[in-house]
């Protein structure tokens, strides 16, 4: 049987958060180095050990549950921007994150039976809309796009990169941009797929798996990187003046021809906007 979260440990949680606050008030946009950063995680680890979400009173399910998995989601965006990282670093960072994301988010709360409870991350209301356009179709690959007729969203990404998961998880959703996109023949072209340095066992099998023109799916982003004025690196400042960091958004065509820069927006209105004016 789970135990009530006594008065003490409320209080240290609502410290903790006020600590938080603060903290990233003083720290906004400063490269603090991966040590920081797992320790800033560490302590909703703690809450996870301590069956914190697990009692679902007012403090704990209504209120912790849904801003702690907010604040990890914002450390981890903090914490890709830190260029002090290494792409193994931020990796690391990220899966930790996400790790805990994953064991306090949805499946944390079913019942002992393995059915729902009334968990409202877990409430599913089948609505069918008529009116809704099909979603944009994300290719992996350039030479997918090459027989397009229309406008291309490239999108440079990292496995590793939570902005970029965020963003693209907006636009998937969202309304107004599907909208958008079916009305201007719009194909999405996502290229994330990039064994680092030191990976000598390619871990996503970057170097192995192949487009249908042949490269493979690192060599494709590579060269599509160095054809929008950027270069592979750890995410630092380049001395060439080469962007390096993602995500990185376009919207081009099928030859690449156009190369429109996007603000990476996750205000739907402003994005959509700013890409109908580099139409």
């Amino acid at each position: 049987m789970i135990q009530p979260i006594n008065e003490s440990e409320k209080n240290r949680i609502r410290n903790l958060h006020k600590k938080h606050f603060i903290l990233n008030e003083e720290t906004e946009n400063k490269d603090m180095g991966i040590d920081f950063w797992l320790e800033e995680l560490s302590e909703f680890a703690i809450h996870l050990e301590n069956g914190v979400y697990d009692e679902h009173d007012e403090l704990s399910f209504d209120d912790l549950t849904e801003y702690d998995i907010g604040e990890i989601q914002r450390i981890l965006e903090d914490a890709m921007e830190d260029k002090t990282l290494n792409d193994n670093e931020r990796t690391l960072v990220f899966e930790y994150g996400q790790g805990i994301i994953d064991s306090i988010g949805p499946t944390s709360f079913l019942n002992e039976d393995g059915g729902e409870g009334n968990d409202h991350f877990l409430r599913k209301k089948t609505v069918v809309d008529y009116d809704a356009k099909p979603p944009m179709e994300w290719e992996k690959c350039s030479a997918d796009i090459k027989n397009h007729d229309g406008p291309v969203l490239l999108m440079f990404s990292r496995p590793w990169c939570g902005a970029c998961k965020k963003i693209k998880k907006i636009i998937d959703k969202s309304e107004d941009f599907q909208k958008w996109a079916y009305d201007n023949n719009v194909v999405g072209l996502y290229l994330d797929c990039h064994t680092q340095m030191g990976d000598e066992e390619d871990t996503q099998k970057c170097r192995v798996k192949k487009c249908s023109d042949g490269k493979t799916f690192h060599d494709d982003l590579v060269d599509t990187t160095t054809k929008f004025g950027g270069e592979i690196g750890t995410g630092m400042a380049s001395q060439s003046g080469k962007w390096q960091g993602v995500p990185k958004i376009f919207l081009t065509d099928s030859s690449f021809n156009k190369k429109n820069e996007i603000k990476t927006d996750f205000n739907m209105d402003n994005f959509v906007k700013s890409l109908g004016e580099s139409l």
